[in-house]
């Protein structure tokens, strides 16, 4: 087909021409952008509800979490020094080996020792039963005076019958220790 136009008018149909397809691309553009708007709006609206709800959701669960996380500590904190009380022993005053080789290195000649018993009191102190024979009577009262000088025991106290034979005597001392 020929053009028989001149082509400066062909120029101005031609831009006329791209000119009305851009118009109507805008046009078609901006009805699209507004049918999209409305068919979104309400899932926005919707979404913006739903973030709204979990973010009081999440609110409250952190707050509870950091109750139950506080609670925790002090349960754990709590059994932790019920453990500490339980395992913690008082480091007792004398042991029995040390009370027993404390009363052997004051035995003196004529002291002869039968047994030894030991017993924890009510009060957390030590009993020391002492059974034995002494020879005299005045090796008997050494003993006895040795022994109360002792600074491990706090009470020593022998039965005045104890002292009623002059020889052969068997005896019977009890110490409190500390």
């Amino acid at each position: 087909m020929f053009n028989l136009l001149p082509q400066e008018d062909q120029r101005t149909v031609l831009l006329e021409y791209r000119f009305r397809l851009a118009i109507i691309g805008m046009f078609f553009s901006a009805v699209l952008w507004m049918i999209a708007s409305v068919a979104l709006a309400p899932s926005l609206f919707l979404s913006h509800q739903v973030e709204m709800a979990d973010r009081a959701v999440v609110g409250t669960l952190e707050k509870e979490i950091s109750l139950i996380a506080s609670d925790e500590l002090s349960q754990s904190l709590s059994s932790s020094n019920k453990k500490i009380t339980a395992l913690s022993v008082d480091a007792p005053a004398a042991y029995f080996h040390e009370l027993v080789s404390t009363i052997i290195s004051d035995k003196i000649k004529g002291i002869k020792i039968l047994g030894i018993d030991i017993r924890k009191a009510d009060t957390g102190s030590k009993d020391v039963t002492i059974a034995g024979e002494a020879n005299k009577r005045d090796a008997l009262l050494s003993f006895i005076k040795i022994l109360e000088n002792e600074k491990g025991f706090t009470g020593v106290t022998v039965p005045v019958s104890d002292f009623a034979p002059v020889t052969n005597i068997n005896f019977s001392v009890i110490l409190k220790t500390k």
